[in-house]
């Protein structure tokens, strides 16, 4: 792409973004990114809690495009930063956040499943689903 090209496109689009972000972000805290990825991330420890399988969660949400699976994404964010993340979020926006159990999360990191950083084979992750099992709703 030429200078131009990409000196016009940025000039076009830098309005239209600043006029979509910067108000929607200016109600509370969380960066962009994290404040559209965490009401999904969420809802998919409540699939978990349904007793979905986390390979078949993250080959639906790669089959829709997303680069990594849903599941895997919390484990490579790290499930310590993704349950702070929860929480904080949880507290500033309530029910928009709402999804898993933000206790299940919390188990975890004290059992120590902190994700790929933790670099080792944990024990127990059937316990602690099977203890924060909800029923699904298929009616929702």
């Amino acid at each position: 792409m030429s200078g131009g090209l990409v000196e016009a496109s940025l000039t076009l689009s830098r309005p239209v973004f600043t006029f979509l972000l910067i108000p929607s972000l200016q109600d509370g805290p969380g960066f962009y990114t994290t404040r559209c990825l965490a009401p999904m991330l969420a809802e998919i420890v409540r699939v978990l809690q349904e007793g979905s399988d986390p390979k078949k969660v993250d080959s639906i949400s790669t089959g829709f495009g997303f680069p990594v699976g849903a599941a895997t994404l919390i484990d490579e964010v790290g499930v310590d930063v993704a349950t702070h993340v929860a929480e904080d979020l949880g507290k500033a926006f309530g029910e928009r956040f709402k999804g898993g159990n933000i206790e299940m999360m919390k188990t975890m990191v004290n059992k120590g499943f902190l994700g790929v950083k933790e670099r080792s084979v944990n024990s127990g992750m059937d316990e602690i689903l099977e203890k924060f099992k909800v029923e699904a709703k298929p009616e929702v």
